[in-house]
């Protein structure tokens, strides 16, 4: 059962069994003081006295629970009700699996967190009866609202959003929260997302009807709270890059793996090998650097009435000291070369060199 205590080490007070995370409640101020059972007990006494509506706002405040009237289905104060021997419990199951038993910052819900206006739930007499229209009114004036639970949790219900504008928002939020694939997520990092998607959305606006002013004042805004949390692109950490989901999407960028999975020990030892040598970043060699470096230099040289050389000096030419140009022409370069009639240039007045030597290697 969900929200259990996990270290109880006191007794029921009213049975005396040892509480333990399977028969207790986590309650905001610690461990509950009574077991499942004797807690259920109390519930009964309750509806005995008050029927089971009235009997479960009674609980909610006797143990600090928030009341949350939607929750209940139509039939759960008849016979036919599937929990009907264990009504509290299963009241508080479904306050857990709603997402209602724990707060937004993680702490656990109380009393004044749920609905409190007895009046408004049971009107003037408190009966069943207006306790029954109440939750019937509230359903149907929710299922009237536009978008869906959880776009109003998230975006909120004051801005009068409709259900395209929710729908929107939803994909704006998760296109931009899937740009942080192998990042932790902090709900304070997941609030800031949600404030600048509603900050785009406003700026996207103010775009549409020309006031560009206003809309960079958005911008600013946009721009200062995601450099508050260091959430630009350029913040990204180190750090990021050693959890698991995003170690195996760099894998498999590698070539390394493949589906989530390692391939074998051939292919790895292949791919390895091939990761480790760093690609050219041109596709052509560095004679054909020469020959284009050799035409900027007579360009110039004609522009000041000079004649052309055929020579390059060493200090203008390019070392290729991280091995940035192809070794070999390709075939785009030899015909372009023919073409030109344009033979390899030579380099005088130094001792430039085109690729580095390793020891032991060759040029």
């Amino acid at each position: 059962m969900g929200n259990k205590s996990e270290n109880a080490s006191i007794k029921c007070r009213r049975c005396g069994v040892e509480l333990n995370e399977e028969n207790s409640w986590e309650r905001a101020d610690g461990v509950s003081c009574y077991c499942v059972d004797c807690e259920e007990q109390f519930y009964k006494e309750f509806a005995q006295d008050a029927g089971f509506s009235l009997a479960l706002y009674f609980m909610c405040l006797k143990f600090d629970v928030p009341c949350m009237p939607m929750l209940l289905p139509e039939d759960f104060n008849k016979q036919t009700f599937e929990s009907k021997d264990t009504r509290w419990q299963w009241y508080l199951s479904a306050l857990d699996e709603s997402g209602n038993y724990l707060q937004k910052n993680g702490e656990i819900s109380r009393f004044s967190n749920g609905v409190t206006d007895m009046l408004r739930i049971f009107g003037k007499d408190f009966t069943e009866r207006d306790f029954g229209a109440y939750v019937r009114h509230e359903k149907e004036r929710v299922a009237r609202l536009p978008g869906t639970q959880i776009q109003r949790d998230r975006w909120g219900w004051d801005e009068q959003y409709t259900s395209v504008e929710y729908d929107e928002l939803d994909r704006m939020y998760f296109n931009w929260r899937a740009s942080f694939k192998g990042v932790q997520i902090t709900p304070q990092m997941d609030d800031t997302l949600i404030s600048v998607t509603k900050f785009k959305r406003t700026r996207d606006m103010l775009v549409r009807k020309g006031s560009y002013k206003e809309a960079k004042a958005i911008q600013a805004m946009i721009d200062q709270m995601l450099a508050s949390e260091n959430m630009r692109k350029k913040d990204e950490r180190p750090v990021e890059d050693m959890r698991m989901d995003a170690m195996v999407s760099y894998f498999e960028k590698a070539g390394i793996m493949k589906h989530g999975e390692f391939m074998s020990y051939e292919d790895t030892a292949r791919a390895l090998a091939k990761f480790a040598q760093r690609p050219s970043k041109y596709d052509y060699t560095l004679d054909a650097c020469d020959v284009f470096m050799l035409d900027f230099i007579n360009t110039m040289r004609a522009n000041n009435g000079l004649p052309p050389v055929t020579e390059i000096d060493a200090k203008y030419a390019v070392n290729d000291d991280n091995h940035e140009f192809a070794d070999t022409p390709n075939e785009r370069e030899i015909a372009n070369m023919k073409y030109a009639n344009i033979g390899k240039v030579t380099r005088v007045g130094g001792s430039a060199k085109k690729k580095t030597t390793t020891k032991g290697g060759k040029k």
